[in-house]
């Protein structure tokens, strides 16, 4: 199963219509769809355009900047997966968890899901990666840091941060739980930052558009047994 991995798109409409031409099996945005905290009727409507009328599963989950219960309540709607929701595509189990709920909802979303996990590959959706440490001190979320490694599906696709280089690599691991970021591109261009995972031949590739200000374009790949 092929996986396009995005996060952070923050409402660029030449991003979104770059992802129209693609063919996933599955395409995950984790989180930051809109720019403007969410508040543009007319960047939500183009959005939700957008993805309704994709030819392949859909799942999001809720950002920083997305602050419109609208958008995915319209969304979900439509057939994408969104926050709160687990669902069966193809081969995977798929979890979209909201950015902003106290953990003790994640938990109960996490544990629902858990029950239906059975043989299946399970990837979650978080706006943030999990932080390095328990400190609170380091950029990232505790909350989740918790959860993967008490509940340990087998991805994670996050983003928030947005050069994971300086944070933790593109990919990483909690336990048996393989993060994926794919990070944001600063230089100007038609196409976000994705990782492609094709879960047959277990192979990630990162396609960083230039994650660095006025830095290279970078594809790296990694494999996962």
């Amino acid at each position: 199963m092929k996986i396009l991995i995005t996060a952070d798109l923050h409402g660029r409409e030449n991003w979104y219509r770059w992802i129209a031409t693609q063919q996933p099996e599955l395409l995950v945005i984790a989180g930051d769809l809109t720019g403007d905290l969410g508040m543009n009727t007319q960047q939500i409507d183009f959005i939700v355009d957008q993805l309704s009328s994709l030819p392949f599963p859909v799942a999001v989950c809720s950002g920083s900047h997305d602050s419109s219960t609208e958008m995915f309540s319209r969304l979900a709607a439509a057939g994408v997966l969104t926050d709160g929701a687990t669902a069966e595509i193809g081969e995977m189990l798929v979890t979209c968890l909201p950015h902003r709920p106290i953990e003790g909802v994640n938990n109960v979303i996490l544990g629902l899901a858990q029950e239906r996990r059975e043989n299946k590959v399970w990837l979650v959706l978080h706006h943030a990666a999990p932080s390095i440490t328990e400190s609170t001190h380091d950029s990232g979320s505790t909350s989740i840091l918790r959860q993967l490694r008490q509940y340990q599906p087998d991805f994670l696709a996050c983003g928030h941060w947005h050069n994971p280089k300086y944070y933790k690599a593109w990919y990483s691991s909690v336990g048996r739980t393989k993060v994926f970021n794919p990070g944001y591109r600063l230089v100007p261009g038609d196409a976000p930052n994705c990782v492609i995972f094709d879960t047959e031949t277990k192979v990630a590739t990162w396609l960083d558009r230039g994650s660095l200000k006025g830095g290279p374009s970078r594809v790296e790949q990694t494999r996962f047994d």
